[in-house]
């Protein structure tokens, strides 16, 4: 991601969206400690919708999803 940041900043750009964090600000939450990495960089904090996946092979997928936890 640096270097994205670097060649937005040389196109003029004055935001960069460093996307994911936790979806609430509970200490517990496992994203927390990346939401605590990212607020350091200031910025302001948008919630947003969420990602969803797309699988195009539903087969692989879930073998994917078995082996993800």
């Amino acid at each position: 991601q640096w270097e994205a940041i670097k060649q937005a900043k040389k196109w003029g750009c004055s935001e960069y969206d460093m996307f994911g964090s936790a979806p609430n600000l509970n200490k517990n939450h496992p994203l927390h400690g990346v939401h605590i990495y990212k607020k350091g960089f200031g910025g302001h904090l948008f919630h947003r919708m969420g990602c969803w996946d797309y699988p195009y092979n539903q087969k692989l997928y879930d073998l994917y999803k078995l082996t993800e936890n």
